[in-house]
């Protein structure tokens, strides 16, 4: 019993106590709520312990990488703190079930916690679909033990107490993996992401409480290099610390709180522990751009990010304490992508900026993000911004420190920033020698930690890069370069090392981009479901009571295709639908009477949610749709928008056999003409706009 891992309290109870040793690591598959007695343990940046009021929900699914739980007590509980133990356990009427050596466990431990079983019916609704039945599958296969014989007697003890230890687990819906032994991709925090984030907390920390420290930070870089996952481990991070952290959503591909297609901000006020579609949530702000790329909307993207930047700003100016702001960006690193990019930095005025950078696939970064860079090179709707004598006079150049990043090379920095003669950014042509370089300047973060604390409301946007970092950095020996406490804010860059694969293991399924935003769009819309038809199997959509909308009082607007009025109500029958609000005098009325109204094509409007048109009565002149949005939030909708955002086929025709309606499986998109006809009206083409 000295060295259990779980006790089960009673027989009929659902949750157990689990024991862990210190610095003690765990792999965790399957779902489970936690609430810590004693110690510490950290799960993906957030720091779990006994002043945590509620219980913890965790999510580790087979289409993410496993969680880990980390014990960071440092120290085995003392017997003065057993107290603790029995008055919460007697609270729960659960202490009965404990006998003396379980007692004496909790001596021999450094932290304690409850576990107990999570019943979450969005993740039930989601699993319900084929594609997704295995994503909380117990039946891992756990590889034997080592034939190292000076250890073999250790490992059998420690497997055999884990092989018990699951034993009980698995009945309350979740199994602990050795993390030395997990034949499964799990997530590892590199060191760098301590760095980053240790870096920022003690900025923030010791901050003048009466004057907050501005706190904008910006993630990018390429596809598949851990920006997500990152995001997710900085929020987690910075709620260990404030009570509230902003979360500016700007990669509509992969979104992390709303369904696909929109761009939105967030007020975060518990921890994210599990993939998207475990902790979807109202917006503060949210707009629909309809597809997973900004390709064929850039202008009402960036106008967007525009309008929820002016939200954050309101919402922090009400607050009497700092909300810092966590801004994800999309992975697109050419065309389009970088005008947009540099949009979003010009627009939110970031103070700190983690560029995400791979040293293995190159053609997956951004350019490096130097001083000339950004303010050189053109936005979509920002123009350049060049530097003033004043401002060049305050900078420090690569004369005065020359710190080279570790993962990057001198050519491909100067390939980032290389000008013209008229000063404009050329990425293609061969650059000169980086050391001629004069605008370029790596220095640590001294800088950031040396900021005038100014009101961040009335400043202007730090026209000038004042530093680019890396990783190796943020702690190093060298001397720190003087700055005076009186200069403007800096705008930091730091370059972090791209995480590919965070444990080199395979997972049990492979899942696409497009899985994942169709299990959020399910987990979305299992929200339909009242509590006494949240059952499986899962009833059919039909069975849901629909809204009926007159369709000539509300304007329909097809976002992503040109769609003449008399074919709108064909675009949008069966279709998935965003739910938006305008000002009334801004719809116009049908030429022909009894179809519904419509908006302009570059009008941006705020979005509620989703909906889905079950069906339309042409007769009566009615739209029946189903939508999880509460009813408050419906009588302001006159807008319905109609996006490529769609119900995967296997959520509409389930276990049907026979004809379906709009479903066929006899036309091919490869057939020339196939396809819906694509206008792009920001496209500028030669001879037509000069």
């Amino acid at each position: 019993m000295r060295n259990s891992l779980i006790c089960r309290l009673g027989q009929d109870t659902q949750s157990c106590l689990l024991f862990l040793n210190k610095s003690q690591e765990l792999v965790i598959a399957g779902k489970l709520q936690i609430k810590v007695l004693l110690g510490t343990v950290d799960i993906l940046g957030y720091k779990v312990n006994e002043n945590e009021p509620d219980f913890i929900k965790i999510y580790s699914p087979m289409c993410n990488s496993l969680l880990v739980m980390k014990e960071c007590h440092g120290r085995e509980i003392e017997a003065n703190e057993n107290s603790k133990v029995i008055a919460f356990l007697k609270s729960e009427n659960d202490y009965s079930s404990l006998s003396k050596k379980t007692l004496k466990r909790i001596l021999h431990s450094s932290t304690v916690i409850v576990a107990k079983q999570l019943d979450d019916w969005h993740c039930d609704y989601v699993t319900s679909f084929a594609p997704f039945n295995n994503l909380f599958n117990l039946d891992i296969n756990i590889p034997q033990i080592s034939n190292d014989q000076s250890n073999q007697a250790g490992e059998k003890s420690q497997d055999q107490n884990l092989k018990l230890a699951n034993d009980i687990a698995k009945t309350l819906g979740f199994q602990l993996l050795d993390k030395g032994k997990c034949p499964l991709s799990y997530h590892h925090t590199p060191e760098d992401w301590q760095k980053i984030t240790n870096d920022l907390l003690n900025l923030h920390q010791n901050a003048c409480d009466n004057r907050p420290t501005d706190c904008k930070i910006l993630i990018c870089g390429g596809k598949d290099v851990g920006k997500s996952t990152f995001c997710r481990y900085l929020l987690n991070s910075l709620l260990t610390c404030f009570n509230q952290v902003a979360f500016m959503e700007s990669d509509i591909g992969q979104t992390e709180f709303t369904p696909s297609g929109f761009v939105a901000l967030n007020i975060v006020t518990k921890p994210v522990l599990g993939p998207p579609f475990t902790h979807l949530r109202q917006p503060s702000l949210s707009y629909f751009i309809g597809e997973a790329s900004a390709r064929n909307s850039p202008t009402n993207y960036s106008q967007a990010i525009t309008k929820l930047f002016e939200r954050y700003m309101s919402i922090s100016q009400e607050s009497n304490v700092l909300i810092p702001l966590i801004i994800n960006t999309h992975g697109w690193p050419r065309g389009l992508g970088i005008p947009l990019l540099l949009d979003i930095i010009r627009i939110t005025q970031p103070t700190r900026i983690l560029q995400f950078h791979s040293p293995t696939i190159k053609n997956r970064n951004l350019p490096i993000l130097t001083k000339q860079f950004l303010n050189h090179c053109q936005g979509w709707l920002t123009s350049t911004t060049l530097l003033t004598d004043n401002l060049l006079d305050g900078l420090m150049t690569a004369n005065e420190t020359n710190h080279s990043p570790s993962n990057i090379d001198d050519e491909e920095i100067a390939q980032s920033q290389t000008e013209d003669d008229q000063g404009n950014v050329d990425l293609s042509q061969s650059p000169r020698d980086p050391l001629e370089i004069d605008n370029m300047a790596f220095i640590t973060s001294a800088i950031g930690q040396k900021r005038k604390a100014m009101n961040y409301v009335e400043r202007p946007f730090p026209k000038a890069l004042k530093s680019v970092q890396t990783i190796d950095q943020l702690d190093g020996d060298d001397e720190k370069p003087s700055v005076d406490s009186t200069d403007e804010m800096a705008l930091v860059v730091t370059i972090v090392n791209a995480v590919h694969n965070a444990s080199a293991k395979k997972q049990l399924t492979t899942f696409r981009p497009a899985d994942h935003r169709d299990m959020s769009l399910l987990s979305y819309f299992s929200n339909l479901y009242e509590s006494p038809s949240r059952k499986l199997p899962v009833p059919p959509l039909s069975t849901i009571m629909p809204y009926l909308v007159p369709y000539p009082s509300v304007a329909v607007h097809v976002i992503h295709q040109e769609v003449t009025s008399n074919q709108v109500m064909y675009a949008i029958n069966g279709s998935v639908v965003a739910l938006s609000c305008c000002d009334p005098s801004k719809l116009l009325e049908s030429e022909r009477p009894g179809l519904s109204k419509s908006i302009g094509r570059q009008l941006l409007l705020p979005s509620y949610g989703l909906g889905i048109v079950r069906a339309i009565d042409a007769k009566q002149k009615l739209l029946y749709i189903l939508t999880p949005l509460k009813e408050c939030n419906l009588k302001d909708i006159n807008v319905i928008l109609k996006g490529s955002v769609e119900l995967p086929i296997y959520s509409l025709i389930g276990n049907i056999t026979g004809h379906v309606p709009y479903v066929s499986t006899d036309f091919s998109y490869h057939i020339t003409g196939g396809g819906a006809r694509k206008a792009r009206h920001h496209v500028l083409r030669r001879g037509i706009h000069k």
